[in-house]
């Protein structure tokens, strides 16, 4: 258990997820309540997707400006190898179709 737990790989995992899910959580608050136009909700939707390809470009090329999570362990921890979040990319690629 503790080999899954400090692995760069899963730590990598898990710091992405988390900030990941700040940021849908985000959209999900915005999308919520009464009295919302579609416009507005169209909106909030086509500004998560704009916002989305920041983070995509950011983690491709190393920049972790919108990800506070993958930043700390970038920081905070010394890992056995070097962090490398632009394999999630793909993933945020995947998010905005």
């Amino acid at each position: 258990m503790d080999k899954i737990l400090g692995s760069t790989d899963f730590l990598e995992g898990l710091a992405y997820l988390i900030d990941m899910t700040k940021h849908l959580n985000e959209l999900n608050l915005k999308l919520q309540g009464k009295d919302h136009t579609i416009a507005e909700l169209v909106g909030h939707v086509n500004n998560f997707r704009s916002k989305s390809r920041l983070f995509k470009v950011g983690l491709g090329s190393g920049n972790l400006t919108y990800f506070a999570t993958c930043r700390k362990l970038v920081n905070d921890f010394k890992l056995l190898k070097p962090p490398n979040f632009s394999r999630f990319s793909q993933d945020v690629h995947d998010i905005i179709d």
